[in-house]
C-alpha cells in the first residue's frame, strides 16, 4: 500500500525538483561563469526535493505502524531528514564532480 502512495509522490517530486533545478542550476552556472555548477546545483537540487517528497510520505506512514502521533513528530523527523539528504547531494556531486 506504502509503495502505490510512493509513486506519485516520487513523480511530482522528480518533476519539481527537475523544474527548480534545472532554473537555479543555470542561474548560478551563467552568474558564477562556472559550467560545472549547474550539474551541482541541479542535481542536488533534485535530488533534494525528490528525497523530502518521499520523506514526508514515509515518516508519518511509519510513526502510524509504530502507533505514535504522526502529527507531532512527523514534521521535524521529515525536515531534519530531508535537509541531510540535501545536503549529502550537494556535498557529494560537489567532491565528485570538482577536480
Amino acid at each position: 500500500d506504502l509503495l502505490k502512495k510512493l509513486r506519485p509522490e516520487f513523480g511530482t517530486g522528480l518533476l519539481l525538483g527537475l523544474g527548480t533545478g534545472l532554473l537555479v542550476g543555470a542561474i548560478a552556472a551563467v552568474w558564477q561563469g562556472i559550467a560545472i555548477l549547474f550539474a551541482i546545483v541541479a542535481g542536488g537540487i533534485v535530488i533534494g526535493v525528490t528525497g523530502a517528497a518521499l520523506v514526508g510520505m514515509v515518516v508519518p506512514s511509519v510513526l502510524r505502524i509504530l502507533k505514535l502521533n504522526p502529527q507531532v513528530a512527523a514534521g521535524p523527523i521529515a525536515l531534519t531528514c530531508a535537509d541531510v539528504i540535501a545536503l549529502l547531494a550537494y556535498f557529494n556531486l560537489a567532491r565528485l564532480l570538482t577536480p
